[in-house]
């Protein structure tokens, strides 16, 4: 008898749907006869189809009713979610992001009992109240494994859990998987546009302005950057926004320029983005604890990363010698780093080529399938 697995995402936008398509492929190759499902709030078009020709069926659920708050919407979610599993015979629930889920789950967690539940942790939880949830839902074994993205949250989870936790934590590395656009028109054009604001080299800050993303740490730092440069700023406009990068530019020297792209960006444009540009910067804040996209992207390409000495992203750069890290929140020390990369651009671009090739060979979309598949097919 086949194998029934429900795979849960309260999200489908292109970041997650290319993570979980891949996540759930990576099952179907360990048991091809497994009978999967991807139950989401919402499907466009080529996304379906790209299920369908997988194999993988899928399921549409309600979105959060906009009245209700966040949390009692997933709760609802999740109970509908675990009483289709019941009634249809999937024996296998995997929630893809546990993140947003923990508290829902502690008021339905008595339902998966008879169920194997699995799930995926991007972040380690800063809040107390999500601590406390992941220790006694790995305690009692109410989720059986849990996968997070590299040896550092794997430690820092397993360190405070329950030691007679019945749940496994599994590192799996964030594997690359943004479609790759090379367009030399493209590129062509977006140099040219940005060298009418600034001469380069060129900095980019790529993805949304949110709070724990630093932003306004990066452009304090920016102001104390000692060498010519042009600092791009691409991405969703979030929590910092356009007016209040306008107001820090003006503290900016005459050396230092900044190019303002905010907004929706196709994914055939990122990877004009990472191909234009010669440093990426990551000035996150303590707060942000899981790994980085734009550092996979980056490190695809063989550019030079500079990102906070915390959490993740600050032990990958560090353990794999991808580039140079700079002390979390110390603007003094994120400048500095920024000026001695763009004095050294060449010898450090030679010496972190080879370490580049070997995690760039780690985080290959078919080495992330096969441990996936590994992990949540036994």
């Amino acid at each position: 008898m086949s194998t029934k697995f429900m795979f849960f995402d309260t999200s489908n936008d292109g970041h997650h749907f290319y993570y979980n398509w891949t996540a759930i492929q990576g099952v179907r190759e360990k048991e091809p006869d497994a009978v999967c499902c991807y139950a989401t709030t919402s499907m466009e078009p080529e996304q379906a189809k790209s299920l369908a020709e997988a194999g993988i069926s899928m399921m549409l659920m309600d979105p959060e009713p906009p009245r209700l708050p966040a949390v009692l919407g997933r709760t609802v979610m999740l109970y509908r979610l675990i009483r289709y599993c019941r009634k249809h015979g999937y024996r296998k629930l995997h929630l893809l992001y546990l993140d947003c889920l923990l508290i829902p789950l502690l008021l339905v967690w008595p339902l998966l009992l008879g169920l194997h539940c699995t799930a995926t942790m991007h972040w380690y939880p800063t809040r107390r109240s999500k601590q406390r949830a992941l220790s006694f839902f790995l305690g009692l074994g109410v989720i059986r494994q849990l996968i997070v993205h590299g040896e550092y949250t794997k430690r820092y989870t397993v360190e405070r859990v329950r030691s007679s936790g019945k749940g496994a934590v599994e590192s799996i590395l964030y594997p690359q998987l943004h479609p790759q656009h090379a367009n030399p028109e493209q590129d062509a054009e977006m140099k040219l546009r940005w060298g009418a604001a600034g001469p380069g080299p060129y900095l980019l800050a790529f993805g949304g302005t949110r709070y724990d993303k630093g932003l306004d740490l990066l452009l304090q730092a920016f102001a104390k950057v000692e060498e010519p440069c042009t600092l791009v700023i691409a991405g969703k406009e979030e929590h910092f926004t356009r007016k209040d990068i306008e107001a820090w530019k003006e503290r900016l020297p005459s050396h230092c320029h900044v190019v303002t792209e905010l907004g929706y960006i196709a994914d055939e444009a990122v990877s004009s983005y990472f191909d234009s540009s010669d440093l990426i910067v990551l000035p996150y804040r303590r707060m942000f604890t899981g790994q980085s996209g734009p550092l996979t992207e980056a490190v695809v390409r063989n550019k030079l990363v500079i990102g906070p000495d915390h959490g993740e992203v600050g032990f990958t750069i560090e353990h794999y010698q991808l580039g140079l890290v700079f002390r979390s929140e110390d603007v003094d020390d994120l400048a500095g780093q920024i000026t001695y990369a763009l004095r050294h651009r060449a010898e450090l671009a030679e010496k972190i080529n080879a370490n580049q090739n070997h995690y760039r060979q780690l985080i290959q979309p078919q080495f992330f399938m096969d441990k996936y598949g590994k992990t949540l097919g036994t």
